[in-house]
């Protein structure tokens, strides 16, 4: 589940020039902190 959720995160940043706050809506995360510790290393 994880890594379906990782490759998510990748298509929108990397592959759609999408924005950290598009992952967080995307995947559902309550907090934007989460998103943040997450996936800010592909921004």
């Amino acid at each position: 589940p994880h890594t379906f959720r990782h490759s998510v995160a990748y298509r929108i940043i990397v592959e759609q020039g999408g924005r950290l706050e598009d992952v967080q809506r995307h995947l559902r995360h309550s907090s934007r902190e989460t998103t943040d510790r997450i996936y800010s290393h592909l921004v």
